[in-house]
């Protein structure tokens, strides 16, 4: 205890020295715990549910089409349901937007996110449910009863956690569903999951190639990734062999159709993990920095302190004792930086829940816990002995009769002191160039992202909402088409709206379907795989609402909308890929592969629009009528609506919505928002990485720049006596202080050099999240050495001035 108060003491006897060093930790220090509690949340802990380990998804791939990931089909699940023994149990899983209401229908209509799940995939989480019970087998066939599973949180919120709700009636787009059970909320397929239905699955109509569904699995005991893959792979291969009645495994098998097993958080995760570990790597790079620049505080402090150390020594002290008092002192400045580091970490998290990007995976389990506080803890502890023992390893107790003469006044930090200090600052410099390199490069990708033409015009006053027809309601396509129709002859005639239409996906958001089409005058050869096309179905005035180009041909007709009309629209891609001639006007397609009685003529060619994001390479797209010639199941019964309006989007929401409800007041309005935000969406994951990014190499260079200057100062003060003496001899002031600076460019110009060997090495980590831009991309190169060595230059200024300031009498007559 002591000892303790002993160093709070010295500590206190300098405040400007303590109030910097810790300062400079804090940051280096909060930075890394707010970035590895983000890690941890997101890569390293388990997933919410027991032995999160063992669940998988259940994937497929069909190279030869070019798709690397489909999902699941029905008549595949059933297949593995049966066959596969890798399995303790195996599901299939949808999500969906539902309006929930009371039997009796007085409640408002809600839209809700709401997930199906064949029986036994509750069980297969290893959730209890908090009340009720889950679904049986035989709510899972055709016919059953509807019956539904509300999440916690949703039974809370609008049914009062009341116990009496199980076995209550509920209407789910407008059909009664039982109430059998309370769920914990979960987390999968998606947090915003407010309730469970059964996924009904008929084995008689399952179909093969609908890769619509997620396949989730639990792996059974014993058996590892390894043998499930390889299980999976022996399942499908051939998948001819298997359905010999479905012409599409032929398909399939030709395509190198094969199966993946993955780990479920990988799949939760996706390609987060790189830029989340590379973040984590620069802010430790940050906190290097900030270690460095306390050590050179410190050996400042030791120096000038070395005469007091003398007198202590001729008193009695030993080595071990002044080196302990260092260290207890560097000890407690890496705690205090912790506790300031851990409340800056926590403002952090804050800051990330409340405007980080949503998309960000398991964003809400990002927290300050007691796990991150001992990882904090120990941080301090590493950082307070990196900068603590620095000055030890070099401190060497001088001959006593030579520091008490030198009196403390001329005494000098010696060559291998000097060399040690700008070694420090060579590396600072080498790793705030390192860091800068690579922010450089993730603001060239984000600046060609945001060059990316979307294909349609952002308009901040273009609106999007989101409608769902249910069935009861709306039980064939002409019903849901001549509804389509009404709602956009109801919006065009309202104040203030330019233009309406309607799509089965508006742009960038993230959904679509893709069918194998069959160009005229172009059969396929036995098991060739047919080109697939991105599917959308739209109503007349659509392109105009959304902004798109159309490049040749013509619009479709309100006519051709509300019929089977056999025409259709294309993509550019699609026109230039299949057609290269430029005579894609007028010719035939199909969908349905083999009927003759299907065609679609070309009648228009449309600009490329990105439908999944901006760094993906738009796909070659049909535009059909609401009514397209070949009947299916897509049908434009989960519908965008688009208005191009001239007033805000605040004012014209509750407008619309009245007159939507004038059509029909069981449907509610889902996903408002404008097509800027989709297009700042779809940016906002790599603008998010860029800014930490910028933010970590700001606060490097600011570090290393820092350690610049104090080591130029402190070099001025040293030399005081000798700059002074070369002054009243005649030497310019210009000089003087350009030796100086010199003396700056030089370390700074080797940190350059060490730093632009390190980035190149390092930067390489950074090609899977770079859009268009080369890991050692000139440019970048070229450039930020020289913001780098600008900056330095205007650290080394201070110093520079106080030497040309140096008064020569001064100095001669302390002396």
């Amino acid at each position: 205890m002591d000892r303790l108060r002993q160093t709070l003491r010295r500590l206190r006897k300098t405040p400007g020295f303590t109030f910097l060093a810790v300062l400079t930790v804090a940051v280096g220090l909060g930075a890394n715990v707010a970035i590895f509690a983000v890690v941890d949340a997101v890569l390293i802990r388990p997933l919410p549910y027991p032995d999160s380990q063992r669940l998988v998804a259940v994937d497929h791939a069909a190279p030869g089409l070019g798709l690397e990931i489909l999902r699941q089909s029905e008549r595949l699940f059933l297949h593995y349901r049966e066959a596969a023994e890798s399995y303790e149990h195996i599901a299939l899983i949808d999500q969906e937007s539902v309006s929930l209401g009371t039997a009796d229908g007085r409640a408002m209509p809600r839209r809700l996110t709401a997930a199906q799940i064949t029986p036994g995939g509750l069980e297969m989480m290893r959730v209890t449910p908090t009340a009720g019970r889950f679904f049986r087998g035989e709510e899972g066939r055709p016919g059953a009863a509807p019956t539904v599973v509300l999440g916690d949180s949703l039974w809370r919120r609008d049914f009062g956690a009341e116990p009496d709700t199980v076995g209550r009636l509920v209407t789910i787009d407008g059909v009664e569903h039982e109430v059998i059970g309370i769920v914990p909320d979960l987390d999968f397929p998606d947090p915003e999951v407010r309730l469970w239905l059964p996924r009904v699955i008929d084995p008689e109509t399952a179909r093969l190639t609908a890769f619509g569904s997620f396949g989730l699995a639990r792996l059974a005991d014993g058996v590892t990734l390894e043998q499930a893959n390889a299980e999976a792979d022996r399942l499908v291969r051939p998948l001819a062999a298997t359905f010999p009645d479905d012409d599409a495994a032929k398909i399939l098998d030709n395509a190198d159709f094969d199966a993946k097993v993955i780990p479920l958080r990988d799949i939760v995760v996706g390609d987060l993990g790189t830029a989340l570990w590379i973040l984590l790597g620069t802010v430790a790079f940050v906190l290097l920095i900030a270690c460095a620049n306390v050590a050179n505080l410190f050996l400042v402090r030791t120096e000038r302190r070395r005469r007091e150390s003398a007198i202590r020594t001729a008193l009695g002290a030993g080595r071990r004792e002044l080196a302990l008092d260092g260290l207890f002192e560097s000890l407690a400045l890496g705690l205090a930086g912790g506790i300031v580091g851990l409340g800056l970490a926590t403002a952090a998290i804050e800051l990330l829940h409340a405007f980080g990007p949503q998309e960000l995976p398991r964003l809400h389990e990002v927290t300050i816990d007691g796990r991150i506080a001992a990882f904090a803890l120990l941080l301090s502890v590493v950082a307070g002995l990196l900068f603590g023992l620095v000055p030890i390893v070099r401190s060497r107790v001088r001959q006593l009769a030579t520091t008490l003469k030198d009196g403390g006044r001329s005494a000098t930090i010696g060559h291998g002191g000097r060399l040690l200090r700008h070694s420090l600052v060579v590396g600072q410099v080498a790793m705030a160039l390192t860091l800068l390199v690579g922010a450089g490069l993730m603001v060239r990708s984000f600046e060609r992202l945001t060059r990316v033409d979307p294909g349609f015009d952002s308009d901040p006053r273009a609106l999007t909402f989101s409608l769902a027809l249910p069935q009861t309601t709306y039980p064939d396509d002409e019903a849901a088409a001549r509804f389509v129709s009404a709602l956009v002859d109801e919006m065009e005639s309202l104040p203030g709206i330019d233009e309406a239409g309607t799509t089965t996906s508006v742009p960038l958001g993230g959904h679509g379907n893709a069918r194998g089409h069959e160009i005229e005058g172009r059969p396929l050869a036995e098991g060739e795989p047919p080109p697939l096309f991105r599917v959308e179905l739209i109503s007349d005035g659509y392109l105009e609402a959304v902004g798109a180009r159309l490049l040749a041909g013509r619009a479709l007709t309100r006519a051709e909308t509300e019929s089977r009309a056999p025409v259709c629209l294309v993509s550019a891609s699609l026109a230039a890929k299949h057609f290269p001639d430029g005579d894609a006007l007028g010719q035939r397609i199909s969908n349905n592969i083999g009927d003759g009685d299907s065609w679609s003529e070309i009648v228009g060619i449309v600009g490329n629009i990105h439908s999944q994001g901006l760094d993906e390479v738009a796909p070659d797209t049909v535009y059909y009528p609401l009514l397209p010639v070949a009947a299916g199941d897509w049908e434009a019964r989960s519908i965008d609506v688009v208005l191009r309006h001239r007033g805000t989007t605040e004012s014209m929401i509750p407008t619309v919505r009245d007159r939507v409800w004038g059509l029909d007041n069981n449907l509610p309005l889902t996903a408002p928002r404008t097509l800027d935000e989709l297009v700042r969406n779809a940016r906002a994951r790599m603008a998010f990485t860029v800014l930490l990014l910028l933010i970590a190499a700001g606060v490097a260079i600011a570090l290393g720049a820092i350690g610049t200057y104090g080591v130029l100062s402190s070099l001025v003060t040293e030399r005081r006596g000798e700059i002074g003496i070369r002054i009243a001899l005649g030497a310019p002031l210009e000089r003087v202080a350009g030796a100086v600076v010199q003396q700056g460019l030089r370390l700074a110009a080797l940190g350059a050099v060490v730093g632009l060997a390190a980035a190149a090495g390092l930067t390489r980590a950074l090609q899977s999240i770079l859009f268009e831009i080369a890991p050692l991309d000139p440019v970048t190169f070229a450039v930020v050495p020289c913001v780098l060595l600008l900056i330095v230059l205007v650290a080394t200024a201070g110093p520079a001035l106080r030497a040309a300031r140096v008064d020569p009498m001064e100095v001669l007559r302390g002396d």
